[in-house]
């Protein structure tokens, strides 16, 4: 097997391995049965290097500094799209901002398959980008340039019980606290809720500040924002 490709399999152990007719089949991606991916055995999988699978978000993980949200096609002028700013958290700096995605969500979009119509997570968000990078035009017809656009928090996440919920549940507060039309990251319990997804809304405020100083907020007052927010949402 290719060094790398095992090492991703090693590295994401929800996912099983099959090998058919000249094609490795991998299901379970983020324990998410509802994808599955396909690539062909001669594929650079060293592309896949150092690369996490969170169960709990609709993204990947860039070894220990960087997290890529699976976002989708915008269109380049939005203004969310030029967006960035540092979040300070238990006392690190976290850079967060909006980008063209990375060669690894577009490689793993192109191999996306449905595995099951029903799926807690929008299937990641692959399906919309696979079909961008295959070139349907119905993109071109909603934007007038659109682009892949993925939603990047850097930083040190080395830790190896580090809390993505409880990190996301205080970005969320902040990121409602600066902008309420701004877009949030929904988190659930792994295996048993709706999986993170990040929405995209428009009518920015112009206010949205540079550097964000985090509090620690008690957690059960960060779930009743949460719902508060779910029960508010159109």
């Amino acid at each position: 097997m290719d060094q790398y490709l095992e090492e991703f399999l090693s590295k994401n152990d929800s996912l099983s391995l099959d090998n058919i007719e000249g094609n490795f089949l991998l299901s379970n991606p983020w324990n998410d049965k509802s994808i599955m991916l396909g690539f062909n055995t001669e594929d650079d999988f060293s592309i896949l290097k150092d690369i996490y699978l969170p169960e709990e978000l609709i993204a990947i993980q860039h070894g220990d500094n960087k997290i890529e949200f699976i976002y989708g096609p915008l269109e380049k002028s939005n203004k969310e799209v030029a967006r960035s700013f540092i979040f300070n958290y238990i006392g690190k700096e976290y850079v967060c901002y909006f980008g063209k995605c990375s060669d690894q969500i577009e490689f793993l979009a192109r191999a996306f398959f449905e595995a099951d119509i029903d799926s807690r997570s929008n299937h990641r968000n692959l399906m919309f980008l696979k079909d961008f990078f295959e070139g349907d035009s119905i993109f071109d017809e909603i934007y007038d340039e659109p682009i892949a656009i993925s939603f990047f928090i850097e930083g040190d996440f080395s830790l190896p019980d580090f809390n993505y919920s409880r990190f996301s549940k205080h970005l969320n507060f902040y990121l409602k606290f600066f902008d309420r039309k701004s877009s949030v990251i929904h988190l659930v319990k792994k295996s048993t809720s709706e999986e993170l997804e990040l929405g995209v809304e428009q009518e920015l405020i112009d206010a949205f500040p540079q550097i964000i100083n985090s509090q620690q907020i008690d957690e059960t007052l960060l779930d009743i924002f949460g719902v508060a927010e779910e029960t508010n949402s159109p």
